[in-house]
């Protein structure tokens, strides 16, 4: 028996992708929550199947490989398929601060898909990226603001003509971490929450779902192990009782 995936993808994504929007002055390194001079990492997302009972990784369903440099910030992301096919690359420049000014993201072919630019304040805050399609018409644009402490308080997503989108909020607790995050419509209406809880080490270890509408919640799980580094490199994903995804990570290290 074999689970359907897409929805432990879904899940997954959003675990992953939230913290990208933590910026203030962090690197790399401290948005992933990575210890170590990290040089490569190698994570692929596994299927899952039921065997006699029990749940065991299954055919792999894409992996990426993240290089990073010196200062601890990503250089390039390549996404491959389960084919082992590249499917996007993204390519990342920083000015003479080490802060991230420009990213080009592209298909497995080569062509250009969007580039990204990133503006920042006086004191180094991102305030602003807006991306333009390969045509050079404008796609996005995403204006941050900041609490007292130096984190995303809100995100405001806008289209091409500037109309606004949607609208996230979150709330942290006293090292940093995402406690709340709130999706509002371009009308203000909540539409959705999430909780997250840590371990000692902040890692992600729960988060759990509410859509505003149907009050219906949703749990998610994460398991981890770790190597040496205290750098974790296999996470067990659970939903509603049952596991939906392993992914595990070839890290190298500077020497």
């Amino acid at each position: 028996m074999e689970f359907n995936i897409r929805k432990g993808i879904g899940l997954f994504l959003i675990i992953c992708l939230f913290p990208i929007l933590v910026w203030g002055q962090k690197n790399d390194y401290q948005k992933w929550n990575l210890k170590g001079k990290i040089k490569s990492i190698k994570e692929s997302t596994f299927s899952v199947k039921e065997v006699n009972g029990e749940f065991e990784k299954d055919s792999v369903e894409f992996y990426y490989i993240n290089e990073f440099n010196d200062f601890g910030n990503k250089i390039v992301d390549t996404k491959f398929g389960s084919n082992g096919k590249i499917d996007k690359n993204y390519i990342y420049k920083y000015d003479k601060e080490n802060r991230r000014i420009e990213e080009g993201q592209y298909l497995g072919n080569g062509k250009l898909l969007r580039t990204i630019y990133y503006k920042y304040d006086k004191l180094g805050n991102l305030i602003e990226d807006f991306s333009l399609k390969a045509d050079g018409k404008t796609d996005k644009t995403i204006k941050y603001l900041y609490d007292n402490q130096g984190n995303v308080k809100q995100d405001s997503s806008f289209n091409g003509e500037g109309k606004l989108l949607k609208i996230f909020a979150y709330k942290y607790d006293k090292i940093g971490n995402k406690l709340t995050t709130e999706k509002f419509n371009a009308g203000g209406i909540l539409e959705k929450r999430i909780s997250c809880k840590y371990d000692g080490n902040n890692n992600l270890i729960e988060e759990l779902s509410e859509k505003a509408e149907s009050k219906d919640l949703n749990k998610v799980l994460c398991q981890y192990e770790f190597d040496s580094k205290n750098n974790w490199i296999k996470k067990i994903i659970t939903s509603e009782g049952k596991i939906t995804l392993i992914l595990e990570r070839e890290i190298v290290y500077f020497n």
